[in-house]
């Protein structure tokens, strides 16, 4: 493409995938960037670096912290960094207190690491988002069947859940069978309080 003029067209390419021909448009002359063009992107790339090279400082300081027998909340908080302790979780990852919402970091999955893990080990730092993740597990409760008192309001909501899915599963089957039996998508809609609405635009 660099050997054509603008406007030309050149022979014939063999292709990975076949033949194709190149026509240049419009050729516009190298230019020089300024310093105000490239200096975000300058900017961007140094703190990039230095970031890599703290973060590599930081694992280097927390491995020696863990080889000196300080567990992850002591090395952390020497180091500056901030803890965040869970309670209580189950291996599905319900937890009895999680950590606020911008305190966790979505797509990090430590559970099914602690469940692997055991009370004391020194656990091999999690690899995520360009960052390391350190863990220990403090304690294991046994499993068990849990008392119905314990567990009533969640069965009772999971109840009421089940009961709402039923009911709306079978109104949305009697109202297809009446739309099929030769009722109106509008009628059917203004007898349960709704009314229908036209959507396009869709793509695969």
């Amino acid at each position: 493409a660099f050997s054509l003029q603008s406007g030309e067209v050149s022979q014939p390419v063999q292709g990975r995938f076949g033949v194709a021909l190149v026509k240049v448009g419009k050729i516009e002359p190298g230019v020089t960037p300024t310093y105000e063009s490239v200096a975000a992107q300058v900017k961007k790339q140094i703190a990039t670096e230095r970031a890599r090279a703290k973060m590599t400082e930081i694992q280097n300081k927390m491995e020696d912290e863990r080889s000196g027998g300080a567990n992850v909340v002591e090395a952390s908080q020497k180091l500056g960094l901030t803890p965040i302790t869970i309670e209580a979780v189950d291996r599905s990852g319900r937890a009895e207190c999680l950590p606020p919402a911008g305190r966790r970091a979505r797509g990090l999955d430590v559970v099914s690491q602690a469940f692997n893990s055991d009370v004391g080990v020194d656990n091999e730092p999690i690899q995520f988002a360009g960052g390391y993740v350190w863990y220990d597990v403090l304690g294991i409760t046994p499993s068990r069947e849990r008392p119905l008192d314990e567990v009533r309001s969640q069965v009772e909501a999971k109840w009421r859940e089940d009961q709402i899915s039923n009911r709306l599963r079978a109104k949305a089957t009697e109202m297809v069978q009446k739309v099929e039996q030769g009722s109106s998508l509008a009628t059917e809609a203004a007898a349960v309080g709704s009314k229908v609405e036209t959507a396009t635009g869709f793509r695969r």
